[in-house]
């Protein structure tokens, strides 16, 4: 007999809510029940789906099997404690929490109570898969650099992720935590060596510019960069190279190995459009955050690893001694 479909909601209908709606409509394991948004506008396109003005009201008028969290930074902790309060599994989107302190403060809520996953995509998006696995064939030989480069213009990134308050810090939390937390799942990082965060292109109060190194624990230092302009500027990479042969992913585009035979397509987006090529990946985030309800099997990424990455942001932060000079409310 077929199981009958979890009942999911969603807290959040923003661009990466939206996006997991998308996911949760494909998948034939679940069912979306209702959604938490006060923005109306960003909801009245979902049909006969119950929308509720906030995560309060959802959590408090509408059974669900579970809740997928993709709310503003800020809100993660009163939701996901509120969530875990009732019993009900949650799929956190990444960060979890502004501060590491409030990280901590999620992840006890849930100890022995309930499932908790957090939505760390990268470990999801198959360039980022394929390239994970040429790495671990040792198909590159010894590593030589290492080497992540994400920078926005403003049409390429949600503008709301310049709120400081709702967001937190800024780019190396919101973005910075996804290749913290690839570099030491793919190679380990014994340390962050240095960081430079600024707040230059904006004057939001959050930091919209950083360069980091961190020490591998092979011995090599890798460099990470990135930025928010108001422009409409999309350069992002991933590249390592090796004795061997280099490999390349172009996020939400390719993923491609290099070698003395010529060019290597491990993956190729079939689309072009920045949110639909989020959608593969977020599906298979979902199809794990599903197992572990069903059948409390591990995720791919366990709460030790979205904490550490945690870590590595907050550790970048306290390097660099960034503080804001300035907040205005970027709407």
């Amino acid at each position: 007999m077929a199981k009958a479909k979890l009942r999911v909601g969603i807290a959040g209908y923003g661009f990466i809510g939206s996006i997991h709606a998308r996911a949760v409509a494909s998948n034939d394991n679940v069912t979306l029940v209702a959604i938490a948004e006060p923005d109306r506008s960003k909801t009245e396109s979902v049909g006969r789906i119950n929308t509720f003005a906030s995560f309060e009201n959802l959590l408090d008028k509408k059974r669900i099997d579970a809740l997928i969290i993709a709310l503003p930074t800020a809100q993660h902790l009163e939701c996901a404690a509120g969530a875990a309060s009732r019993g009900i599994p949650v799929l956190l989107e990444k960060p979890m929490a502004t501060t590491l302190a409030d990280a901590h403060k999620i992840r006890d809520a849930f100890l022995g109570k309930t499932p908790l996953m957090v939505g760390m995509s990268g470990h999801y998006h198959p360039e980022f898969v394929g390239a994970a696995q040429v790495i671990r064939n040792g198909d590159l030989g010894r590593i030589l650099s290492v080497e992540e480069v994400f920078q926005f213009g403003s049409a390429a990134f949600p503008l709301q992720y310049l709120d400081r308050k709702n967001f937190g810090r800024g780019i190396t939390l919101t973005n910075g935590i996804h290749g913290l937390d690839r570099l030491d799942t793919l190679f380990g990082i014994d340390q962050v060596l240095d960081a430079i965060i600024m707040q230059r292109n904006f004057s939001t109060g959050a930091d919209d510019e950083s360069e980091l190194t961190v020490r591998l624990r092979n011995g090599l230092n890798a460099k990470l960069g990135y930025l928010w302009a108001s422009s409409d500027l999309f350069n992002a990479h991933f590249r390592v190279i090796g004795t061997d042969a280099s490999l390349e992913v172009l996020p939400f585009r390719c993923c491609t190995l290099r070698d003395s035979d010529g060019d290597h397509v491990i993956y190729r987006h079939s689309s072009s459009d920045f949110a639909s090529a989020h959608l593969p990946g977020i599906s298979a985030e979902l199809s794990d955050f599903i197992e572990l309800v069903r059948h409390e099997r591990e995720p791919r990424v366990t709460l030790v690893q979205a904490i550490r990455a945690q870590e590595l942001v907050e550790s970048a932060y306290e390097k660099s001694g960034f503080e804001p000079h300035s907040y205005t409310d970027p709407s």
